[in-house]
């Protein structure tokens, strides 16, 4: 429940280097339900969306990172990023269609 005389519904959206599947093991996912618990609280309904093995920079060479490959993340914008941005879309637009039933008058 809202502590809002409204809600106002929120899509959140976690994107980030680190791969979806270690998010319980190092403890995003905890944190990020309790960021989704206090929207919930003090905003309104909210859903959660985790998009992880993002490409961080255009360029990995200039960097001394050896956890993972880029090219392998770039290759992932590629083709999967795409598919992570579709799958932002519908439930975006679903809030905007609630948001503007709610709050702009006709």
């Amino acid at each position: 429940m809202s502590c809002n005389e409204k809600q106002i519904p929120v899509l959140l959206i976690m994107t980030s280097n680190t791969p979806t599947a270690a998010y319980p093991m190092i403890g995003y996912k905890k944190i990020l339900r309790g960021y989704q618990k206090s929207l919930e609280t003090f905003v309104g309904p909210t859903k959660l969306m985790i998009c992880g093995e993002t490409q961080q920079v255009a360029d990995y060479s200039k960097f001394n990172w050896t956890m993972f490959d880029g090219a392998e993340r770039i290759q992932r914008r590629e083709k999967v990023f795409p598919k992570e941005k579709q799958k932002a879309f519908e439930p975006g637009k679903t809030l905007i269609n609630m948001w503007r039933t709610q709050y702009i008058p006709c």
